[in-house]
Parts: structure tokens; sequence; C-alpha cells
């Protein structure tokens, strides 16, 4: 990791954890990458995924509120796919589904877990 990335890691990792948050890091199921869990000082909790820790981290740094952010995109922290909230289906996530309509949701066996990820990542 380049000297200049990794050091601003490390000040975004202390810039949290000396605002009160928790940071936790795990290999996500299925090598779909890193997972990265911010709980904040009042309870507040933040999934993101990343190829890497690093990558990971910034998904959930800063802490925008990401279902808003044009920049990121929900995704199933199990399986790695994209997830959603369609129209017709009731209002919780479910996984991928076809564009046509009607649309179809896939059944993935299993309930989306739903995390953010940098958009167009995959």
């Amino acid at each position: 990791m380049p000297e200049t990335l990794s050091q601003n890691l490390a000040d975004a990792l202390r810039e949290l954890l000396d605002e009160g948050y928790e940071l936790t890091l795990n290999k996500a199921p299925g090598n779909c990458g890193y997972l990265a869990d911010l709980v904040g000082p009042l309870g507040s909790q933040t999934t993101g995924i990343g190829d890497d820790p690093a990558a990971a981290v910034a998904s959930v740094w800063p802490l925008d509120d990401l279902d808003d952010d044009p920049n990121t995109d929900p995704c199933c922290c199990t399986c790695g796919a994209p997830v959603g909230i369609f129209h017709g289906h009731g209002d919780g996530w479910h996984g991928e589904a076809t564009i046509e309509s009607p649309v179809e949701l896939y059944d993935a066996g299993h309930e989306p877990e739903v995390a953010w990820r940098p958009a167009g990542a995959r």
C-alpha cells in the first residue's frame, strides 16, 4: 500500500476511534472482499464492503447517508450481488431482479445482508 494512502487510512481510523466509533473488519464470505462494520457512539451502524481493507473502510467513511450517495450502490455482503427495493414487492431488500416489466426477483436462497460499495464495483 503506498505510504500516503496508508497514512490517510491511519489518520481516518484514528479520527474515527477518537470520536468514539468502533470499527470491525472481516473477510467477506464467498471471497467477496472485506466487510467494514462501523458503529457510532450513539449506536448507528453502517456496513460497507471493498476489495481490500482500505476500500472497505473508505466505503463507510465519511459518514454520509450512503443510501442518498450517488457514488455508492447497495449489495449483499453474503454473496456480493446487487440488491434493491422493488416497487410491487414490498418495502424490503431483495437480490437481483430483471429490468423488464413485470419485474421478476431472483431467489438467492438467503435474505440479503445489505452493505454499500462504490458505484459500479462488483
